[in-house]
């Protein structure tokens, strides 16, 4: 009887109750195992999604920045070469290329070599260098590739270098054109000036230091106007800025102003450009040092025009004048008159007191003339003791 009493609550046996607590039990720890699976597959298309937008920044990445994506074994001495390229649809296409025969050029294999050993000795912080490979047309293109380890074995050693690279083929041809116009303009004997569009200073190459004593620290930023001459006025110089910003040309001659107040006159020739990139107007300017050329071409035109002892019109200058005196007259309906004088017994003097007396008599002869003449007259040296007179505007009763 106390046994059926302990074997009975008086609602359900032990064993059912038991059993409850049990099926209870399980269908928790199934709602753990189940929550823990739901909660891992969560985290799993969590991770998935994260790893596919990586992927696809990194598709994008590469594809935007036109570089492809390598990898580098080194004891099997194999590549990897990812691509992005785009598909036939809007998205992009991973391609991946074994390459066990890496064609570089065999002018740079040494070089790549040496950058490659010493990245792996520890003696660089990355791998970088700049050479070519064969394209899949055959020619040669400049790449530049840049890496690190991401593999090493027990040993520590690298095994596995990862890393982007870029054809840089376009950009060594610009550098190359940009040398050899750097190099050019260094060692041409005209002065260069790069002027921004403010007419500022940008960079002058080291003729214009050499023809205005200006260093090109000293100018850089500061007006043009720096090297302005009085030989000018305002007027002048702004309008020769004003006929490079309307029709982006202008050449002429132009007086400068060197460091030390010198002047000298320059041969100008102006082109506008647009800086590269940003499209922005900038001025350049070849001048030539015309100073020296001038006053020679002037000593020869008076050389041709003048004597050189009296200083007065030679024959040539006469016969020409001469013309112009007639050509006007019978425009004008006026006269002309030429006249002719010689000294008498000059030779005389030169034979009795000598050339030297003789030039002096024959200059203060000149002088005399000049004295007595109008300013629309003519008086020139023809030779010896021989002078002449153009007489210009006169009536037929004065003639």
């Amino acid at each position: 009887m106390t046994a059926a009493l302990l074997a009975y609550t008086g609602l359900m046996p032990v064993t059912h109750y038991t059993a409850l607590l049990l099926a209870l039990l399980v269908l928790a720890l199934a709602g753990l195992v189940l929550s823990g699976h739901r909660r891992r597959e969560r985290e799993q298309r969590e991770h998935l999604r994260a790893m596919r937008e990586r992927e696809e920044k990194l598709r994008l990445s590469l594809w935007a920045s036109n570089e492809l994506y390598w990898q580098y074994d080194l004891e099997r001495h194999e590549l990897e070469k990812v691509q992005i390229q785009p598909g036939s649809s809007d998205d992009l296409d991973v391609r991946v290329d074994l390459d066990a025969d890496h064609q570089i050029n065999p002018d740079d294999v040494d070089a790549v070599l040496r950058r490659l050993r010493a990245y792996v000795a520890g003696q660089a912080p990355m791998f970088l260098s700049e050479h070519r490979i064969q394209g899949e047309d055959g020619e040669w293109q400049w790449m530049r590739a840049r890496g690190r380890a991401v593999a090493r074995d027990e040993k520590g050693r690298i095994t596995r270098i990862a890393g982007t690279a870029r054809n840089v083929s376009a950009n060594r041809e610009q550098e190359r054109e940009r040398r050899i116009a750097t190099e050019v303009t260094r060692h041409m004997a005209e002065a260069v000036l790069v002027l921004d569009e403010e007419f500022r200073f940008v960079t002058v190459n080291p003729a214009f230091t050499r023809m205005s004593g200006f260093e090109l620290a000293e100018v850089v930023g500061k007006d043009a106007s720096l090297t302005n001459s009085d030989q000018h006025d305002a007027a002048f110089y702004e309008e020769s800025r004003k006929a490079m910003r309307e029709s982006g040309h202008w050449a002429g001659e132009m007086w400068q102003k060197r460091k030390d107040g010198r002047e000298f006159l320059c041969a100008v020739q102006t082109n506008a450009i647009r800086e590269p990139g940003i499209e922005r107007r900038m001025y350049v300017l070849v001048a030539t040092d015309i100073t020296d050329r001038r006053r020679i071409e002037q000593e020869l035109r008076y050389l041709a025009n003048y004597d050189t002892l009296t200083n007065l019109p030679n024959r040539t200058l006469l016969a020409e004048r001469l013309s112009r005196a007639i050509v006007r007259a019978r425009r004008q309906g006026s006269c002309v008159a030429l006249l002719f004088l010689d000294l008498d017994r000059f030779k005389d003097i030169n034979d009795s007191l000598g050339h030297e007396t003789g030039d002096q008599l024959l200059c203060s002869i000149g002088r005399r003339i000049l004295s007595r003449s109008r300013p629309t007259d003519l008086v020139a040296r023809l030779g010896g003791d021989e002078f002449a007179l153009i007489l210009p505007d006169l009536t037929a009763e004065v003639a």
